[in-house]
């Protein structure tokens, strides 16, 4: 990817220059200078806050994700919550089994975490913090190759609604899936929020766009907010509802606005399928599908300040 088409942003020494301090409670591991706060539960283990010139960014913890709402060719045909069922709560059944912090040095500190199912799901998620207020985090999934395919491999958390200015690099301007996105050219779009999901007549998955080198989301007024920089292309979406809200809605009006923004983060999700539409041949075809086993990225949540 062209990584000088990412935007310039203003992090560099002399604007974040304050001293990087952390607290270390029994409950929460906090990151911080005097221009930003990065906040770890220790019980959960997910990165739970995150604020620039005290404006919350962060509004829902950084999870893992592995389902998606069901599609009509999800539903009807492949009926993935009997043929995927694992994953539909595998993020939610994982026990966190270590929680650690290293300060490698003056300007930077590692947490690394470890989440297993039994012997079937391991994964390691590991958050490196600088003086730049930049997060860079790195996913190791593990997944026994006896279980069935992966919906997607990814993370998801809430961020403010107030960041409604969105612009990336990849492809576009509407919703694309690696089994649909041969007419969606890579450019720079530019979007508000509003304008990413699309509406379907029973709502589903659907906003998804691939091949994404970075995505950025501001406040329009204060211009403070955060860039997604992937170290691989990623796929993303962004909608107002929850994930769960989307995949049990029957009907547009059942889906209210949960107060923010739910950001998803994927490594890669599969395709959209559709042979037919009321048989197994509703499944993408192999070579769309996630078959379990050992997959690793990485991408960095870098600050936008004025």
């Amino acid at each position: 990817t062209t990584k000088a088409l990412v935007p310039v942003l203003t992090t560099d020494s002399d604007t974040m220059t304050s001293l990087l301090k952390m607290e270390d409670t029994d409950s929460t591991v906090t990151v911080s200078t005097a221009d930003f706060t990065a906040k770890f539960n220790k019980k959960t283990g997910h990165l739970s806050g995150y604020s620039l010139n005290n404006e919350q960014i962060i509004k829902a913890p950084l999870t893992m994700n592995f389902w998606r709402a069901q599609t009509d060719n999800d539903r009807i045909g492949w009926r993935t919550h009997e043929t995927l069922a694992f994953w539909k709560t595998a993020a939610e059944k994982l026990s966190l089994t270590s929680f650690s912090v290293k300060q490698l040095n003056a300007q930077k500190i590692k947490i690394t975490t470890i989440f297993t199912i039994d012997n079937q799901l391991k994964v390691m998620n590991q958050y490196q913090i600088n003086s730049q207020g930049e997060i860079t985090v790195l996913t190791q999934v593990d997944a026994d190759k006896t279980l069935p395919p992966m919906p997607r491999i990814g993370m998801t958390m809430g961020v403010s609604s107030l960041l409604t200015d969105v612009q990336y690099y990849g492809r576009g301007p509407y919703e694309n899936y690696v089994d649909r996105n041969k007419s969606a050219e890579i450019d720079i779009y530019k979007a508000d929020t509003s304008e990413l999901p699309f509406s379907y007549m029973v709502p589903q998955e659907n906003g998804n766009r691939t091949d994404i080198d970075w995505w950025k989301i501001t406040q329009p007024t204060t211009q403070y907010g955060v860039m997604i920089d992937g170290d691989e292309n990623l796929s993303m979406s962004m909608w107002p509802w929850s994930q769960s809200d989307l995949d049990k809605a029957k009907h547009p009006y059942d889906l209210t606005a949960q107060g923010f923004n739910t950001l998803n983060i994927d490594h890669r999700q599969m395709g959209v399928g559709g042979t037919d539409s009321w048989t197994t041949l509703a499944a993408p075809i192999k070579v769309h599908q996630i078959p379990a086993g050992l997959y690793t990225y990485q991408f960095t949540i870098v600050p936008v300040t004025p």
